[in-house]
């Protein structure tokens, strides 16, 4: 396309093969000149100033602005010299003085990318793809194959504040339209029952965005509709347990849906098949779905065409496993009473609202329903896959599905339509830890709903005697766990014939402060066969003192001791005299088994140790707390910490906070989240010298290694001193 009359000059749009320049940006920042790749970029500031400029042609941008944007910690003065350099750097390698019409348009004052010139820009092809009406599907799909990744994936300039929030609007700007397209050209070719294509975008959707859920019900149903049954559920379960886990919220009512009509096999595969006939329909007015099966259809039967297909059971036969489980059973006293004052309808409705908030905190901790009752659950933590802190799993299990049963009778009562009617409505939960039979139901294998035997009797027993709204836990159990939670004595209960009795225990909650279970309370001896490591650890220690951070790794199989290396560490380091002005700060983070999906789960613990901030304070405390302790620490920044450890910690905010983070979203606010507790990390470091213990890091979700792995070069600039401590397990 020629402009103006100047002949030679192409507008770069969308036309890439004219294009002497090349730049992508949506995905990694790759440039290219007359299809060769760039090299010679002298830093990533160079390349921050090449995409700045592309990005916004329109108008020319004064030179003290740029070197605020890329240099704002430099005097204005070496911001400009810096800016000067790169300038220089950037002609250079895009061969900008050698050709014509220039990339650049220069001037003492302002620089400005030539829009005019001949460069093809990826994002800007993908917006005029979309731009234009009507929208094809060709165009789409065009669009889409422009996208490589999230705008400028893996791009940062760590010590450029002002270009890194630039760098956020522009990719969460990016991000929507790029979610948008995926998704329609995926809903294009479901119309189309394309379904393997359609996939394909909808995966790549929910790679860039989990957090859409309007993706989410989209993969969830096209995998249903490509066979996989199983794999559509799987994804509804860990998306339930995301957003419980790190949001506090429940699918909304579409997703829950969508869920049940997949696992009732409403939503199946559309296979070739040659013994049942299926018809399409229009929608049956009081069903809902637009499938229809005959009544009589045997394997005589042949037939062509597409089919769709019903999941069928399997052939029941029993292979049983012996297998040591935490039951935990849950039951809803008062339910009888609520079906008589509200009608079927109704209690429906409020019980299978009750039933969901209970199953999601059993998958929150990694158990299974067992069975559902009209009136309650049981469910399992060990009968599919055993973990070393069941028990543990199980009681806070128990204790989240009174927290989550008393937060929905407040909303509920809260209602128009049910006020009145559930303030007699309570939550029992029994846990007891004991043999299992687990039997397997066809060729599915074990499950957890063909799990029966004398753990699940004893929990029932419980019930029966429990007091409303309590978790009882049997003796067998409180002995596990007794040192993370406080207890409350209950008695005794026949447990059955034979006049056993057992002894139950009111589980108050978790201690505010709990140490690892190692070793028997009260006894100690000293540390064996240790020498070398522990020298190597105290060597660390007196480098830190000296002013040097730096790095340790305690590695090792379960019950080795490195847990009890790091304690004797710690207890050595506080008996040593004091040489200078200010006390070693020692912080620890403790990843854990059941929460290796939860967003920075080993930074919250430590964070609040750091701070002070006591778990068990009420909620308006705690804000106020962390707030003046931000102050304490770091005078000079509040606002650029403050905010983003406030949302980590889950806590609400209000004013300034909330205005900071308004907009804010996906990779922004991961990359300011870092940002604010290094900057926290960095301050307190300044003010003595820094241990951070990391405990059992082959639990630590994604999120909190990849913090982590962002935080360890703090020890080049302040004395910090990192101790991971993990098992060496090879997915880690």
């Amino acid at each position: 396309m020629y402009d103006g009359g100047k002949v030679g000059v192409f507008h770069s749009r969308n036309r890439k093969n004219m294009a002497h320049l090349s730049i992508r940006v949506l995905g990694p920042f790759q440039v290219s000149l007359d299809g060769e790749p760039v090299s010679g970029f002298a830093s990533d500031k160079v390349r921050a100033l090449l995409a700045y400029l592309t990005l916004s042609p329109d108008s020319p941008h004064r030179r003290e602005v740029l070197a605020g944007l890329l240099w704002p910690e430099f005097p204005e003065r070496a911001a400009r010299s810096s800016l000067r350099n790169a300038l220089a750097n950037l002609r250079q390698v895009i061969g900008d003085r050698t050709i014509s019409p220039p990339f650049l348009h220069i001037t003492r004052q302002t620089i400005q990318f030539n829009n005019q010139s001949t460069y093809w820009l990826d994002a800007d092809a993908f917006e005029e793809l979309l731009d234009v009406v009507p929208l094809t599907d060709n165009r789409l799909e065009q669009a889409v194959n422009l996208v490589q990744g999230l705008f400028l994936e893996g791009f940062t300039l760590a010590d450029a504040a002002p270009f890194e929030e630039w760098l956020l609007l522009r990719r969460e700007r990016f991000g929507r339209k790029v979610v948008a397209a995926l998704y329609s050209i995926a809903a294009v070719y479901e119309e189309q029952d394309a379904f393997e294509q359609a996939l394909t975008h909808a995966r790549r959707l929910v790679d860039l965005e989990p957090w859409e859920e309007d993706g989410q019900r989209q993969l969830m149903r096209l995998l249903a509709r490509c066979g996989q049954r199983d794999e559509a559920l799987v994804r509804y379960t860990t998306f339930c347990q995301v957003l419980v886990d790190e949001l506090g919220v429940e699918p909304e009512p579409a997703t829950i849906v969508l869920s049940e009509q997949i696992r009732a096999g409403m939503i199946v595969a559309t296979l070739r098949h040659t013994s049942v006939r299926a018809s399409v329909q229009e929608p049956d007015a009081d069903v809902g779905f637009g499938l229809s099966f005959p009544q009589a259809a045997t394997s005589a039967q042949s037939v062509t065409g597409t089919a769709l297909l019903p999941i069928l059971p399997g052939t029941v036969s029993l292979d049983a496993e012996r297998r040591t489980v935490s039951v935990v059973r849950a039951n809803v006293r008062g339910s009888a009473e609520l079906l008589t004052r509200v009608g079927t309808e109704d209690w429906a409705v409020i019980m299978s609202q009750a039933l969901h908030a209970l199953g999601i905190q059993v998958l929150r901790f990694g158990g299974e329903v067992n069975r559902h009752s009209e009136d309650g659950l049981v469910a399992c933590l060990g009968a599919m896959t055993a973990h070393e802190d069941d028990p543990e799993r199980a009681v806070l299990t128990a204790l989240a599905m009174q927290d989550a049963f008393a937060a929905l009778m407040v909303e509920l009562a809260e209602s128009e339509d049910h006020d009145g009617f559930v303030q007699d409505l309570n939550l029992n939960v029994s846990v007891h830890t004991g043999p299992v039979v687990v039997a397997a139901a066809g060729e599915s294998g074990p499950g957890p709903d063909t799990a029966m035997g004398e753990a699940l009797a004893y929990t029932a027993r419980m019930q029966i005697t429990a007091e409303p709204g309590e978790v009882w836990v049997s003796e067998v159990t409180r002995r596990l766990v007794e040192p993370l939670f406080e207890w409350l004595p209950r008695g005794e209960i026949n447990a059955g014939k034979g006049g056993y009795v057992l002894k139950v225990y009111r589980a108050l909650g978790r201690k505010t402060l709990t140490e690892k279970m190692r070793g028997i309370a009260g006894l100690s001896s000293p540390l064996i066969g240790r020498d070398d490591e522990f020298r190597a650890l105290q060597g660390a220690i007196e480098r830190l003192w000296d002013g040097v951070g730096g790095i340790v790794t305690v590695i090792g199989e379960a019950g080795i001791g490195k847990s009890r290396l790091v304690a004797e560490l710690r207890q050595t380091a506080d008996r040593r005299p004091r040489l200078a002005d200010s006390d070693l700060v020692w912080v620890e983070g403790r990843c854990l088994s059941y929460a290796t999906g939860v967003a920075y789960s080993l930074w919250v613990g430590a964070l609040r140790s750091l701070l002070n901030l006591d778990t068990a304070a009420v909620q308006a405390v705690t804000v106020d707390a962390l707030r003046e302790r931000v102050q304490i620490f770091c005078p000079d920044c509040v606002d650029e910490v403050h905010p983003f450890l406030a949302q980590m910690m889950s806590l609400p905010l209000t004013g300034g906070a909330e205005v900071r983070l308004r907009g804010i979203e996906g990779a922004g606010l991961r990359v300011l989240t870092f940002r604010a507790v290094e900057l926290l990390l960095a301050h307190v470091a300044d003010l003595a010298p820094l241990v951070v213990v990391c405990e059992d890091l082959h639990w630590a979700d994604a999120t909190s290694l990849e913090l982590l792995d962002h935080l360890l070069t703090l020890t080049d600039r302040v004395p910090i001193l990192w101790i991971c401590v993990f098992r060496p397990e090879a997915e880690r």
